[in-house]
């Protein structure tokens, strides 16, 4: 990315905090495509050290969640903190601090059945032949109600709080990028559901389409059109690998 395309936000001892634009970020190569909300150099070769980048259409108590998240992240990880308890340390502090912003209860025992009000945005569209209805969701709302991890989209075969028959697209993802990241959940959840495939190959594999996809010009439209039969296709066409998910 270049430097015309950062603006500086604040400076944080040694780091400098940039706004980006995540859709260039995710547009430039295929380990950049998994850039999401935020991001420091050990997330991503492609960040200079001691810079942290945070998406341009980041919400007030998203932004700072993140900057704190990714200072304390990149701080223990310079300092030699193996990388689980650094991550599960940082991300404990977004935790505290979101409930300290939105005052909003998280709730790790949801199950879909009971959606908040204030998540879903409106209706995107549907996938008629699979009986799938895709949201546009409130990002951050999402954050501070059920998983602070959620980032750009998801569906119910990961998350037991999201309905089965639905996709979520968060707010923050730029209208002209919706969908391809539909087309991640949408080929994700098939190879899921119908592959049984573990989460770890889904998105591996979903990411891969994604990326190869996203060098075309795909309309909402286009994408709304795909079918299980095309998602699968996609498997062979790029001689994807899935395993499947272990027995209960």
């Amino acid at each position: 990315m270049s430097e015309t395309s950062k603006q500086l936000l604040d400076t944080y001892g040694d780091y400098k905090v940039y706004l980006v634009d995540d859709l260039v970020v995710r547009n430039s190569s295929e380990t950049a495509e998994e850039f999401g909300g935020f991001g420091s150099h050990y997330d991503f070769d492609f960040i200079p050290e001691r810079e942290i980048w945070i998406n341009q259409k980041a919400t007030e108590i998203d932004r700072q969640c993140y900057i704190h998240h990714a200072l304390a992240y990149a701080r223990l990880m310079k300092a030699g903190t193996p990388w689980e308890k650094a991550y599960d340390t940082s991300l404990a502090l977004e935790q505290k601090l979101r409930w300290q912003l939105s005052g909003d209860i998280y709730d790790e025992t949801a199950d879909g059945s009971d959606v908040a009000p204030e998540i879903r945005l409106h209706k995107y569209g549907e996938f008629f032949g699979e009986d799938v209805t895709v949201w546009i969701v409130n990002g951050e709302e999402v954050r501070n109600h059920y998983r602070t991890e959620f980032i750009e989209g998801g569906h119910g075969y990961v998350y037991p709080w999201i309905p089965k028959g639905e996709i979520w697209i968060e707010d923050q993802v730029q209208e002209s990028e919706r969908p391809y990241i539909l087309m991640h959940e949408f080929v994700e959840m098939i190879y899921m559901q119908y592959k049984k495939a573990d989460y770890g190959s889904a998105h591996g594999a979903a990411a891969k389409v994604e990326f190869a996809q996203r060098q075309k010009s795909y309309s909402k439209a286009e994408v709304f059109q795909l079918t299980k039969e095309v998602a699968l296709e996609f498997l062979t066409k790029m001689d994807l690998k899935l395993h499947p998910k272990a027995p209960n």
